[in-house]
């Protein structure tokens, strides 16, 4: 333990009792010493254990001595989690009280109202954001904002600075996310720079870093930097699977899958299997993102008929997200198979109808991949077959 707080992985030794009776010693006097961070970096490892771990702890402890230590702590830690699940009962009214007001006094209420102050409620608004997502994603951007505003409200003497650092993070990660599914993707490096930062300043849990680069990384495929987002996504599905949380880990091999099969469609379907194996299928932008992502490598590996017969399945699956990402997504979808078919009007319209967003958005990365599509087009009119190296490489949108 440094001289001023303990490391999340030493707060989690001691909780499960498997610090040595010097180190224990130590940490108990530090936490009786009232440091708001690091009880409440132990009150949130402590509510995200399946079991809870204070009780076996005090247990086993008992005989060294530090049963009112424990004890002291305990109550601490449970007065907090009395509060929080106070909180987190009333956070749905207060939600569907805020969201009865315009956005502008929705924001001046975030500022100025206490009772919009609190952990649980900015657990509940960044909650509705991402619910929101794709299909409502100007309310979704919107919330995004007032995430940030609230988390910028929570108390440190109450919370903890580290672990306020870490809703911060939380927040602005999810600004960036929304900015992403929106193509705008300056506005989101900008808002997962400022993630970044604020999670430097928090508690360092893993699985708070595991969160944040999984977005980085869905923002680095974005721009192309393909090998980097597949090792950097490899390693979080693998801190999700030391976790124990299948969904989580399965959702970060879908954007490696993504990140490796633009580059190599076979290996690409073959890692889409093991993630939908995983990941909750019954939310259904997974499902959206699976299916979009197989008719893609199918195509891309020269299975298009195989491809269409999927891709003409699917269509009701993109119908509930309004997002600009998914109607992109689906329009270079539709050309590209076009173009495999021999459906050169098609997917010259397709393609067409793509360019103006991103040449608006100014994503040259998916510009150049477009270009390739375009291009081969125009040689396949000429007569001119395009190598099939020349279309797998090439990226979308979704």
């Amino acid at each position: 333990m440094s001289q001023q707080h303990a490391s999340p992985e030493t707060i989690r030794l001691f909780l499960c009792s498997e610090l040595s009776v010097e180190e224990a010693s130590v940490l108990v006097r530090h936490l009786l010493s009232g440091c708001s961070q690091c009880l409440g970096a132990a009150g949130a490892l402590a509510w995200r254990s399946p079991q809870p771990m204070l009780p076996a702890f005090r247990q086993a402890n008992h005989r060294r001595g530090y049963g009112e230590a424990f004890a002291a702590t305990e109550r601490r830690l449970a007065v907090r989690e009395r509060e929080l699940t106070r909180q987190r009962a009333v956070a749905g009214d207060q939600w569907q009280e805020l969201r009865r007001h315009p956005p502008l006094r929705r924001r001046w209420r975030i500022r100025n109202d206490p009772r919009f102050g609190t952990w649980g409620f900015c657990e509940r608004l960044l909650h509705e954001c991402l619910a929101l997502g794709r299909r409502d994603p100007r309310l979704a951007n919107e919330l995004a904002e007032l995430g940030v505003e609230a988390v910028a409200r929570l108390e440190a003497d109450l919370y903890g600075a580290g672990r306020i650092a870490d809703m911060e993070a939380l927040a602005w990660g999810t600004l960036g996310e929304m900015n992403r599914l929106q193509l705008a993707l300056p506005a989101a490096a900008e808002a997962l720079t400022r993630a970044r930062a604020a999670f430097v300043r928090g508690t360092g849990d893993l699985l708070e870093e595991a969160r944040l680069v999984k977005l980085e990384m869905a923002l680095a495929t974005d721009r192309g930097e393909l090998e980097t987002a597949a090792a950097a996504l490899g390693w979080v599905a693998r801190v999700y699977r030391r976790s124990g949380m299948e969904h989580l880990e399965g959702v970060a091999l879908l954007f490696q899958a993504k990140s490796v099969g633009l580059r190599d469609p076979e290996q690409g379907l073959a890692l889409l299997e093991r993630a939908l194996q995983r990941a909750d299928r019954g939310q259904s932008w997974v499902e959206l993102f699976g299916r979009h992502h197989r008719i893609w490598f199918l195509d891309a590996s020269g299975r298009p008929r195989q491809a269409a017969m999927l891709l003409a399945g699917s269509r009701s699956l993109y119908r509930p997200f309004g997002d600009l990402r998914t109607k992109i997504a689906l329009r270079w979808l539709e050309g590209r198979v076009a173009r495999s078919l021999g459906d050169l009007d098609t997917a010259e319209a397709a393609f067409a109808g793509v360019l103006p967003v991103l040449e608006e958005r100014g994503l040259q990365f998916h510009l150049s991949r477009l270009a390739l599509d375009l291009a081969a087009v125009h040689a396949e009119r000429s007569g001119v077959t395009m190598q099939p190296c020349d279309r797998s490489v090439t990226n979308e949108a979704a």
